[in-house]
């Protein structure tokens, strides 16, 4: 009996030292797994709707490829999206073509490419698969309405990366 009251004042006493510690700034994590961190949107400072983009150094920028990159575990994987090309001369043409409006903004919408939607990918999870994600880019003016291309078109066919990348320094992950 004595073993009993032993045992249990030691268990209730680990239990309650363990419940009393405060937060731990580290988790506790099992070898191999990710924690994500705790980050809100809404703490990240982003623009409004009114926000204009705004060019940032090429230091900052590699640091937020290099970031990306990690996450997808890029340097054994070869089947996630590293970027997107677009034609300049396709988007400077929808750009300056005023004949229905002037374009005052560009929203970059995400989707799959039509090829993964019409081979059963439908509604379907691609995560970030090479020939399966792809950005619709739509124009839009100072009213808020769309601005098509030759009667409803948008700009897609945006060559992904790792598949059809350019060579040299372009070819390249990060900007040099």
């Amino acid at each position: 009996m004595k073993k009993v009251i032993v045992f249990i004042t030691v268990i209730v006493s680990i239990t309650v030292i363990a419940c009393s510690k405060k937060n731990q700034t580290e988790p506790s994590v099992s070898k191999g797994l990710t924690v994500k961190p705790n980050i809100s949107v809404r703490s990240l400072n982003l623009p409004d709707e009114t926000g204009s983009s705004r060019f940032i150094p090429k230091d900052s920028a590699n640091r937020m490829i290099q970031s990306y990159l990690t996450s997808i575990n890029y340097q054994q994987n070869d089947t996630d999206l590293r970027c997107l090309i677009v034609n300049a001369d396709s988007l400077r043409k929808y750009l300056n073509d005023t004949s229905r409006g002037r374009i005052t903004n560009v929203k970059l919408i995400l989707a799959h490419t039509l090829a993964y939607v019409n081979a059963g990918g439908y509604g379907i999870n691609a995560g970030y698969q090479t020939g399966a994600v792809t950005i619709i880019i739509a124009g839009y003016d100072q009213n808020n309405n769309y601005i098509y291309a030759n009667s409803n078109m948008v700009l897609d066919h945006l060559s992904p990366c790792p598949y059809a990348c350019p060579s040299g320094a372009a070819g390249g992950n990060m900007l040099q």
